[in-house]
């Protein structure tokens, strides 16, 4: 279905499904994904959105722009899937999503909503809409959304909706879909450590001391690992318990067992605020840690796999009643949402060396940020942000060549020029930097366009940004 860049010997393929509905929409949803799939996020969007810790944060309100978790409030049930490569900070190749609708709603209102154009894929109407992305209209009240928009890639996964009857996932994903929690994210991570790199790894690592195992069993226990199950609960607070599971039993010290998991996730460049701060128990074949998720923790986790986000109550009719400046409050969202992201980078982590990861990560949350009614000079802003982050993120691991590279895009490619002082030469000279003090000065050359952009446009429309 997808080219062969899509495809990698060691690919995770990250499938978020969110689900309102019965058992039975969930089951034709799986159905609906494309093939490969070995990772899972399933989400009780009702529970979710009617927990304590949500009404209190408003992470229902359809202008909140810091909300961790942004479900399209006509839909019934989500389905994202993502193919990621774990063993390169989890790049996304791709992405799928289903949406089931509340009501019948056509891809061309999306494009006339989105500004952008109609076409005809595999027999069916699509819109191909700003940010890069395909609607496909796969039922009257069924979307899919294909990311980035590959149309030979959209036409292919049309023709396999029509005789889909299986789902094409893991049976350890099946499994760990069952239970009553109100969010889970579920890796299968079987063959995807590197034998000869883990042993390497463990040579000079205070791991095997500590785990009271020699470095062949403890290889071995690594190399068997199943996959993770992250569980997540909300009520006051946001609670979690996540469980690493293997082929062995798992023989080692708690404190052991603790930085095992740690250090895998600062290594895969995942690591989550305050996880460092869970508890920590054996069972069995698994590792459990369990402890609470903050606001940026949550987000972080959210950023894995992206929900498509789009003007929805304009697209389906819902007939709300609109601002009486739109453009004004369009504008005031997006830079919100802007500004929150970037102070949630900010944020401390134990370890550095997963910037890379989050970097890119979220300068993707802004190139696909609603974009109706925003301010043009605004989204200049919003663009240059996201190629500065990006930018910032190449240089962290120092790989010069796709520094330069991604400079060259930036200036060649971007549909804005630079706003400010984040122009094309300022960035570049971020290069010129230790990768120590990258992350200061893009977020100085960040912070100095972000006060003048909030000045311009508190004064453009008269309302506090």
């Amino acid at each position: 279905m997808f080219n062969s860049t899509l495809i990698g010997r060691f690919t995770v393929v990250l499938a978020a499904i969110t689900v309102a509905a019965s058992g039975a929409d969930f089951e034709q949803a799986l159905k609906r994904l494309p093939r490969g799939a070995n990772a899972v996020l399933a989400a009780d969007t009702d529970a979710i959105m009617q927990s304590a810790v949500a009404r209190r944060l408003g992470w229902g309100q359809p202008d909140y722009a810091a909300a961790p978790i942004n479900i399209p409030s006509e839909t019934q049930a989500v389905v994202v899937a993502a193919q990621l490569d774990p063993l390169r900070s989890f790049h996304r190749s791709w992405e799928v999503a289903v949406l089931n609708m509340k009501a019948p709603t056509q891809v061309r209102s999306i494009a006339r909503a989105e500004r952008g154009y109609v076409d005809q894929i595999g027999g069916s109407p699509a819109a191909l809409v700003p940010h890069g992305a395909y609607f496909l209209q796969i039922q009257n009240d069924v979307l899919g959304v294909l990311y980035p928009a590959n149309r030979q890639a959209a036409a292919r996964w049309i023709e396999n909706q029509a005789d889909r009857n299986y789902v094409a996932i893991s049976q350890f994903l099946r499994s760990a879909t069952k239970g009553d929690h109100h969010m889970l994210l579920a890796l299968d991570l079987k063959d995807v450590p590197k034998p000869n790199v883990v042993k390497e790894q463990l040579k000079e690592s205070a791991l095997v001391t500590k785990s009271g195992l020699s470095a062949n069993e403890l290889s071995e226990l690594i190399l068997s690992v199943q996959g993770i199950a992250l569980y997540v609960d909300f009520s006051e607070t946001v609670n979690t318990r996540m469980e690493v599971v293997f082929d062995k039993a798992v023989e080692l010290r708690s404190q052991a067992a603790r930085e095992l998991v740690l250090s895998a996730f600062q290594r895969f460049q995942v690591e989550i605020p305050g996880m460092e701060n869970w508890k920590t128990r054996i069972v069995g074949k698994s590792i459990e840690l369990s402890g609470q998720l903050n606001e940026g923790g949550l987000r972080r986790l959210m950023s894995w796999i992206e929900i498509p986000q789009v003007a929805t109550s304009e697209a389906s009719g819902a007939g709300q009643e609109q601002p009486k400046d739109p453009k004004a409050q369009a504008s005031q969202t997006y830079y919100r949402s802007v500004d929150q992201l970037v102070a949630d980078l900010k944020s401390a982590t134990k370890s550095h060396s997963n910037d890379a990861h989050w970097l890119e990560r979220y300068a993707a949350k802004i190139d696909r940020l609603p974009i109706l009614n925003v301010d043009k000079e605004l989204l200049k802003f919003g663009a240059q942000t996201a190629q500065t982050l990006r930018y910032m993120g190449t240089q962290k691991t120092q790989l010069k060549v796709q520094a330069a590279n991604a400079v060259n895009y930036s200036v060649a490619d971007s549909y804005y020029p630079g706003y400010g002082e984040l122009n094309p030469e300022a960035v570049a000279r971020i290069g010129s930097n230790s990768a120590t003090s990258v992350k200061v000065e893009g977020f100085r050359l960040i912070a100095n366009a972000q006060a003048e952009i909030r000045q311009k446009m508190t004064e453009r429309y008269q309302l506090e940004f």
